[in-house]
């Protein structure tokens, strides 16, 4: 890609898709994390995610683009992620064709060999949306060392510009951390390194209530988006998995 003049550069033109998620969360070819403690329904919630970019159908109360949308999910063996798909399938309704599921006991992607295997089902599927469920276990050094996470950040961005994808993560928080009786680190903070926090365009926060099946979602950061966007409040109903706006 070679620089251009400030004539060319205001007369470019972008692509027709100005966002994927709208209000900035997730734009085209842009990083997002969802993250929060244990029991906080991130990996559900991305799973709801994934069908509704793929339907076209609102998130929460996000207009979406529709979307090709490829899943990588290490933690939940391929029988259990089966019975979670078929149950939120007849609770919703919702059925797409472009959505694609792989799951694995162990994919690094900060080495060659997975790298490749993943390079040749993007290039064969074609997805606008890569999600990636949870980091700790697609990165074979150390989440707290600069150097391992920079190097798993750098094939990321590398994948991202050549295959035009959007990414979406899961990843958990640190736990509460106290210094003379008081928190020096808090569970609202995202485990790892700084350079983490830096490299997500969007941060969204999931924590409990004390209601069961009850989430709040904090939108922590939000790099593209041109107005701040409030906590909001989600009920999941556990024999549907449908998930709905508490007002």
């Amino acid at each position: 890609m070679k620089a251009q003049n400030l004539r060319d550069f205001m007369s470019w033109q972008p692509p027709r898709q100005e966002y994927i998620i709208s209000n900035g969360i997730l734009v085209p070819q842009t990083k997002m994390v969802l993250y929060g403690k244990w029991e906080t329904w991130k990996s559900m919630l991305v799973m709801d995610l994934a069908f509704r970019l793929a339907s076209g159908k609102d998130w929460l109360l996000f207009k979406v683009q529709q979307t090709s949308v490829y899943t990588i999910q290490i933690e939940i063996p391929k029988a259990q992620l089966q019975k979670r798909v078929v149950k939120y399938v007849w609770g919703n309704n919702l059925r797409p064709d472009n959505l694609y599921f792989r799951t694995e006991h162990n994919m690094k992607l900060d080495r060659a060999t997975y790298l490749v295997d993943l390079e040749r089902e993007l290039q064969a599927t074609l997805p606008q949306v890569l999600i990636i469920d949870p980091i700790y276990k697609v990165v074979s050094g150390k989440l707290t060392d600069q150097g391992d996470v920079g190097r798993f950040q750098d094939e990321i961005d590398r994948l991202i510009d050549i295959y035009k994808v959007a990414v979406v993560f899961v990843h958990h928080s640190r736990k509460t951390i106290l210094v003379d009786g008081q928190p020096y680190i808090t569970d609202e903070d995202i485990f790892g390194i700084s350079i983490w926090s830096d490299w997500f365009d969007t941060q969204i926060r999931t924590s409990k209530t004390h209601n069961d099946g009850e989430v709040i979602l904090s939108f922590d950061k939000v790099r593209h988006s041109e107005e701040r966007i409030d906590p909001i409040k989600v009920a999941i109903d556990r024999k549907t998995l449908r998930f709905n706006m508490v007002i």
